[in-house]
């Protein structure tokens, strides 16, 4: 028996401006979240995955915690 398992990925992001760099260099500063969501149609919260045990979100090397372990619902993270 086999069965299909749609699942969503949930990004967002938005500017707070712009943070400047000792040498002047600047970059976007930006609070941000990620989530796993359940992907079926009309499908809401409270059918949170109830199949999935834990969450590993691996982020870009210039995190300083780029390896995080969600192990219950909400699967989310983020930062401000």
């Amino acid at each position: 028996m086999s069965a299909d398992v749609i699942l969503t990925v949930h990004t967002q992001h938005h500017d707070t401006g712009r943070f400047v760099h000792a040498d002047n260099s600047t970059h976007s500063l930006r609070n941000w979240s990620c989530s796993l969501l359940d992907g079926r149609p009309k499908a809401t919260h409270a059918h949170l995955l109830p199949y999935v045990k834990k969450v590993e979100f691996v982020l870009h090397e210039t995190f300083d915690d780029q390896h995080r372990v969600v192990s219950h619902p909400p699967y989310k993270i983020q930062e401000e």
